[in-house]
């Protein structure tokens, strides 16, 4: 049995393609060839809407994990490293967290 994080995912992933098909059943997109390229953005429209859930999920367990408060984690943090740059989603200064 998987967590509800993992339920979830699968949740969305079955809505977004249950929604795809009932738009991409159009016999105008076979007809066009653009039912893969439909799919492909769909999936794009969601992947980015999980991103900015995830981001969220891990501002809320940082910020209480480790009580800091959320206004205080940086976004999208940037440094330098021997292999090049690396962006951080969520960084705390003083703690180095």
């Amino acid at each position: 049995m998987g967590t509800k994080m993992d339920n979830y995912l699968i949740d969305l992933r079955n809505n977004r393609d249950k929604k795809a098909n009932e738009i991409l059943k159009d016999d105008l997109i076979d007809k066009f060839g653009l039912r893969k390229s439909l799919l492909k953005e769909i999936t794009l429209i969601q992947n980015r809407g999980r991103g900015n859930i995830f981001e969220l999920l891990a501002e809320t367990a940082i910020s209480k994990t480790f009580n800091i408060p959320p206004q205080d984690l940086d976004k999208q943090k940037i440094f330098d490293t021997p292999y090049g740059k690396r962006r951080i989603d969520l960084y705390h200064e003083e703690t180095g967290i």
